[in-house]
């Protein structure tokens, strides 16, 4: 865990030493917090408001994604700054869990011994970002529900997915 972090922390201060051009960004990376923690990679389609997005997810080292997005981003209604953007979206995921149990409508089922399972899935995704215009940064909390299928549970769903993002203009 010490090394994730020494090599988020790297990854962190290398792009953000980045000569920046304006306002012109084509490509972020970051951080992702939450239940699910990752990594986020983000390039735009068109100045600020198209983009795609792609994670790498992990819960426990035991269950890993891997989810593409596609996005539309918009300046936040009613908002008093410039510096707020509310994105919307959708796109697909795959990954694997190996565990001995699984949830299903708030009951936890348990098997017998913990088994290698492959998922597959669609997300949809909202989040609401504040970007600092004088430093390439994003500060950016975000909702994902998933549904998914995979083998030991045939469909399982997700409608509680929160994180928050850090992530770096260049």
């Amino acid at each position: 865990m010490k090394k994730i972090f020494t090599l988020t922390i790297f990854l962190f201060l290398a792009l953000i030493s980045q000569k920046t051009v304006a306002q012109n960004y084509t490509r972020a990376a970051g951080i992702r917090g939450g239940v699910f923690s990752g990594f986020v990679y983000r390039q735009y389609i068109t100045e600020n408001e198209r983009a795609f997005e792609f994670l790498i997810n992990a819960k426990d080292w035991k269950q890993m994604s891997f989810t593409a997005l596609k996005l539309q981003f918009e300046p936040a209604p009613n908002s008093m700054s410039d510096n707020f953007w509310f994105g919307y979206g959708y796109g697909a995921h795959v990954g694997w869990d190996y565990s001995d149990n699984y949830t299903l409508l708030f009951n936890k089922f348990y098997y017998e011994d913990k088994a290698f399972s492959p998922i597959i899935g669609a997300d949809a995704y909202i989040c609401l970002e504040y970007r600092v215009h004088e430093f390439p940064l994003i500060l950016g909390i975000d909702y994902k529900p998933y549904f998914e299928f995979s083998t030991r549970q045939f469909f399982g769903m997700s409608i509680c997915e929160m994180s928050f993002n850090i992530i770096v203009q260049f």
